[in-house]
C-alpha cells in the first residue's frame, strides 16, 4: 500500500523556491548563512537513483525546485517509508511557505487570464 500523495505536494516545488528566496535574503545580512534546506534520508538509496541525483549519500538535500518536482513526479514509484519521510520533512516548510506559494501560483494564473481577456 502506498501513501496517497497529499494535495500540498503540487506546491512543494514552489515552496522550495520560496525557501531559496528566503535564504538569499538572509545571506544579504549574514554572508556565511547556509540556510535550512529540506532533506530526505534515503535508506536504500533508491530515491536518488529514481530522480537521477548525482549524490550517492544517504541524505538528499533538496536545494532546487526541479529536484522536488522530480520527487513529486515519481511519488507512486517510491517506497512507503520514503514517502512518509518526505511528508514529515515537508510539514514544517508547508506551515511556513504554503500560503505564499498558493498565492503566487494563483496570482500568476489570474494575471495570465486578465492579459488574455485584455487582448
Amino acid at each position: 500500500m502506498t501513501i496517497k500523495k497529499p494535495w500540498k505536494a503540487e506546491y512543494w516545488p514552489q515552496i522550495i523556491e520560496e525557501i531559496r528566496l528566503d535564504i538569499e535574503e538572509k545571506k544579504k545580512v549574514k554572508p556565511n548563512y547556509n540556510g535550512n534546506w529540506p532533506y530526505i534520508y534515503d535508506y536504500a538509496r533508491t530515491l536518488g537513483k529514481k530522480i537521477g541525483s548525482p549524490d550517492t549519500g544517504q541524505y538528499i538535500y533538496i536545494q532546487d525546485a526541479r529536484v522536488m518536482q522530480k520527487i513529486v513526479d515519481v511519488w507512486h514509484e517510491i517506497g512507503e517509508h520514503t514517502q512518509s519521510n518526505i511528508r514529515r520533512n515537508m510539514k514544517g516548510y508547508e506551515n511556513q511557505h504554503l500560503l505564499k506559494a498558493i498565492y503566487k501560483k494563483r496570482k500568476g494564473e489570474f494575471d495570465a487570464l486578465v492579459a488574455e481577456n485584455d487582448s
